[in-house]
């Protein structure tokens, strides 16, 4: 007879748990699962929003946004047709490394032109739109599982909402979308780390702020981590946790992972900024002068926006970079005037820390951008508005939970919360109104209009209307609407105020009737331009650029998506370019000169040798005949002399060999065309340029694009030497007879290999670290409380 098995308590335990595993396990993926569905949703409502600009041809990029979409069109131009993500950009400042380019891209931006390329896709303007709907998700998830801290669900996703949908089409996506891509996961894992007393998280949080590195913020790494340092440390003193010390393995392969990322984004961060020279327009300099200049320049980034959430209106145009809806400025004060807890004092104290760093141009925050190359506090000062923006939001979900909470409870209790939150409703109503009173007869009447605002009229009326009338509806929704229905008519607020700003932008501010993006929408092989033009009006598109050029600050390089390779434009700027090219503007027009200056001095000088020598309306390739014996060989260490460009060929190779040969006109040559010469284009990609010619005579071929040291040729199919012709060009020693000469950029470089692993390696990154903030947020209800905390979902 067999006797019965009689199991242990230890045994019964590990049945029941392995019965239960499915159970949970079913249980945690449909709870992630929803988590991201939500986020989703606010997704798709934000991409309805931006369906108007991105559907009509007469809407366009304005300010660094066309500048960022003409280096991402560049890119995925050439990588159509060679396969490869390109380098150099030829029609960029006469030529510049698109390594540095490659650091302002939207996030995954690669990744998605390499999917886009492999799948035969070559539109180039929907392939951008995918990029930014994807970044866009990535905000709304981020967004909303750091509200779900610190809300429920609801309630999280009304003020996520409240967020994204006020940044969806904003008109300088350099500052506004992609900001807020890596943040609010950054901010996510620290408090995880901080509530759950958890070091893996932190480690997390490092990967997250290495990953957003390698966009804009570069130049902005001290600051971030700055920010980041003081969350950490604000967080840590107001809940005080207890960590364990005795590590595990996950933490150790999470801190392996951020050292890689953080080792690799410096490195193609400061790889990218080889022979490259910074300067800032001076143009910032003269704005610290009268506060009226200030408020004018700043309006859109600057002090005055950082009225706007003290007050729910929206000042100086309809940039939504700072400002949110009406509940982040009513809830907020709710939070503070009922009931302190830890979680508002600590946000509220990192909200006015992080505006302070923003407050003007001798803040600390401007002292450490001025010591980054080509930096400008005043052109960049809304990027910083990410985190004020964001612990305000973080506040918004704090007192909305609060609020929420007392409404859903007793008749008692909502009326006590009603009562609470009225003089709030009658403070910012009275604010709100006054300062539009103000803003519309007094500032904006004097101010000059800029580019970023809508004409005065019936647009901003309707703006100012939807700002005012915020909380007064949200008083109106507190006695009239039942408590059940309390989010949802909280939440259509929310979405008729963000589409009111949506749509003043979109057929006010974008509103440009030149069908501008109908000639973007295909992929088109980008031709070689035999000369710079000096005179963009006269061409083929010059009513376009006439327009654009009032409406954005002009950069040489944004025309080249045009088909137009430009010497200068009208209010021309760049802020870096090629070390020779500066040099050689320096030599030709003094000291303090640089691109910036190139109009002005066309217009009193236009013989200067630096507009021949550098293809402005002549050909950009130049055949100049030379005999062995013509060259002067310049002794070691001796100076170039001072007639050299202007009277004299200066050639020097890469051991430091100098020759000096005189221009067979005593002037730089000045042929119009190639054909004049018998020069013929065989092949011109970006990376790759081969031409070919037949001379009688040795002599040098010239080509006016910018030199650099990774460049190198061949001459009938074999290496020769690349030597930099007067500074800043390119320049090869031909013989007697029928020639192929042929220059490739970058052959050899570990940076595109490491460059393709950053991005491979961020894509993995992004999907399992989205998977673990979902997963971790939907069981935020089962996570252990700190005593005294505030109140979280």
């Amino acid at each position: 007879m067999q006797r019965p098995l009689i199991l242990s308590d230890k045994q019964h335990r590990l049945n029941r748990m392995a019965s239960s595993f499915p159970k949970f396990a079913s249980s945690a993926l449909g709870s992630m699962l929803s988590e991201l569905a939500i986020a989703s949703a606010i997704t798709a409502v934000g991409l309805c929003l931006l369906s108007g600009y991105a559907l009509s041809s007469d809407q366009v990029l304005l300010g660094d946004g066309l500048y960022i979409y003409e280096v991402f069109y560049s890119v995925f131009s050439q990588l159509n047709q060679t396969g490869e993500i390109p380098r150099w950009l030829p029609y960029s400042a006469f030529g510049i490394s698109a390594d540095l380019r490659h650091l302002v891209l939207p996030f995954l931006s690669v990744p998605v032109m390499e999917a886009a390329n492999l799948l035969g896709s070559t539109n180039t303007w929907n392939t951008f739109l995918v990029v930014l709907a994807i970044d866009l998700w990535l905000t709304s998830v981020g967004a909303y599982l750091l509200l779900r801290q610190f809300a429920s669900r609801s309630v999280a996703a009304v003020v996520a909402s409240a967020l994204v949908w006020t940044i969806v089409i904003d008109n300088n996506i350099y500052f506004s979308l992609y900001t807020f891509i890596t943040t609010p996961f950054t901010l996510l894992f620290i408090v995880l780390s901080v509530k759950r007393e958890n070091l893996t998280y932190l480690a997390i949080a490092v990967v997250f702020a290495g990953l957003g590195a390698f966009l804009p913020t570069l130049y902005f790494a001290p600051y971030h981590a700055l920010v980041y340092s003081s969350v950490t440390l604000t967080l840590a003193a107001i809940y005080r946790p207890r960590f364990s010390w005795k590590l595990r393995l996950d933490f150790w392969i999470w801190t392996a992972i951020a050292v890689t990322i953080l080792v690799a984004a410096g490195y193609l961060a400061f790889s990218s900024l080889q022979n490259i020279e910074f300067f800032a327009p001076d143009r910032d300099e003269n704005l610290r002068s009268t506060l009226h200049d200030y408020l004018y320049y700043a309006g859109t980034f600057g002090m005055i926006k950082s009225l706007e959430p003290l007050i729910g209106v929206p000042l100086s145009g309809p940039n939504p970079l700072f400002f949110l809806t009406t509940i982040a400025v009513v809830f907020p004060l709710y939070a503070m005037f009922n009931g302190w807890s830890r979680d508002v004092v600590a946000f509220l104290f990192l909200f006015w820390l992080t505006l302070f760093f923003c407050w003007g141009p001798n803040t600390p925050v401007a002292t450490i951008a001025y010591y980054f190359p080509g930096m400008s506090f005043f052109r960049h000062v809304g990027y910083t508005f990410a985190f004020p923006k964001l612990f305000a939001t973080i506040l918004t979900a704090i007192g909305l939970q609060k609020f929420v909470d007392q409404v859903s409870s007793t008749a008692d209790a909502r009326n006590l919360a009603a009562l609470h939150i009225r003089p709030i409703i009658k403070v910012v109503t009275v604010a709100s109104l006054g300062v539009g009173i103000w803003y519309v007869t007094v500032y904006k009447r004097y101010a000059p209009r800029s580019y970023f605002e809508p004409a005065m009229g019936l647009w901003l009326w309707l703006l100012l209307a939807a700002s005012w009338l915020g909380a007064p509806m949200i008083w109106l929704i507190c006695k009239r609407v039942p408590a059940r229905h309390f989010l949802s008519g909280i939440g259509a607020v929310v979405l008729i105020q963000a589409t009111i700003y949506q749509v003043v932008q979109t057929y006010t501010v974008f509103h440009v009737p030149l069908g501008f993006t109908k000639s973007l929408l295909e992929t088109t092989p980008q031709p070689f331009e035999e000369a710079r033009t000096t005179d963009i009006l006269a061409q083929r598109n010059g009513r376009i650029y006439d327009h654009i050029a009032q409406i954005i600050t002009s950069y040489a390089e944004v025309f080249s998506f045009l088909q137009i390779d430009a010497c200068f434009t009208k209010r021309s700027r760049t802020d870096f370019s090629m070390k020779g090219v500066a040099e050689l503007v320096r030599r030709q027009f003094g000291k303090g000169k640089n691109l910036n200056d190139l109009e002005d001095a066309y217009k009193t000088s236009p013989e200067n040798a630096f507009f021949p020598l550098s293809g402005c309306d002549v050909a950009k390739l130049q055949w100049v005949p030379a005999s062995d014996s013509s060259a002067e060989k310049l002794v070691a260490g001796q100076d170039w002399a001072e007639d050299c460009a202007r009277s004299r060929l200066c050639l020097e190779d890469s051991h430091g060999t100098r020759l000096a040969v005189p221009w067979p006109e005593h002037e730089p040559p000045n042929r119009k065309s190639l054909k004049q010469q018998g020069i013929r284009v065989e092949r011109f990609y970006f990376d790759n340029v081969r031409f070919s010619l037949t001379v009688d005579s040795p002599g040098w071929l010239l080509y006016a694009d910018a030199f650099d040291p990774r460049w190198s040729v061949d001459i009938d199919g074999k290496p020769a030497e690349n030597w930099r012709a007067n500074f800043a060009y390119k320049a090869v020693r031909l013989g007697p007879g029928e020639h192929s000469v042929e220059w490739h950029f970058g052959r050899g470089d570990v940076r595109p290999v490491v460059f393709k692993a950053h991005q491979a390696l961020c894509l993995i990154l992004i999907v399992v670290l989205v998977l673990k903030s979902a997963a971790l947020s939907g069981t935020a209800h089962g996570a252990r409380r700190i005593p005294g905390a505030g109140q979280a979902a």
